[in-house]
């Protein structure tokens, strides 16, 4: 092989790896301007699924109405990596466990929520992961009409 074809060689390989160290670190984002920011809400029921991924953890939530009528929220908070560094306690609630969960609802009414602090019925005992939304678009762009959701 030429030495001149070695090089092209060499050079195409690491350009390769360099776009794919790269690329592995990009995950898709979104704004909050999604959520209600002004509004907190709670929903009391139980954890059906907690996903430590990234870009944000997720969890649901089976709740229940007080007419009866039975609701999944699917919830969302920060980041794991930040979790972790914010001290956050991945022990503290597990799937099946009867919570209540304070947090920002979708603005279109769908049972999504951005999530500020989770309370064990079990104990009482409560994880503050945030008190307010830290993003200066999230008031931008925002729909004409909110759906407000009642805090039960």
């Amino acid at each position: 092989m030429k030495t001149t074809q070695k090089i092209l060689r060499a050079v195409s390989v690491s350009t390769g790896l360099i776009a794919l160290a790269f690329s592995t670190g990009a995950t898709a984002h979104h704004s909050f301007s999604i959520y209600d920011i002004d509004n907190k809400i709670s929903r009391s029921g139980v954890l059906t699924s907690i996903r430590y991924v990234n870009p944000h953890i997720l969890m649901e939530l089976e709740a229940v109405r007080p007419n009866g009528e039975e609701e999944t929220w699917e919830i969302e908070t920060m980041q794991p990596a930040r979790f972790d560094r914010e001290g956050g306690d991945r022990e503290f609630v597990f799937e099946g466990d009867e919570v209540t969960l304070l947090g920002w609802p979708q603005r279109d009414g769908q049972d999504i929520m951005a999530l500020s602090a989770i309370v064990r019925l079990s104990d009482g005992a409560e994880m503050v992961l945030t008190e307010e939304i830290r993003q200066g678009r999230a008031r931008e762009d925002l729909p004409s009409e909110t759906i407000k959701r009642e805090q039960f």
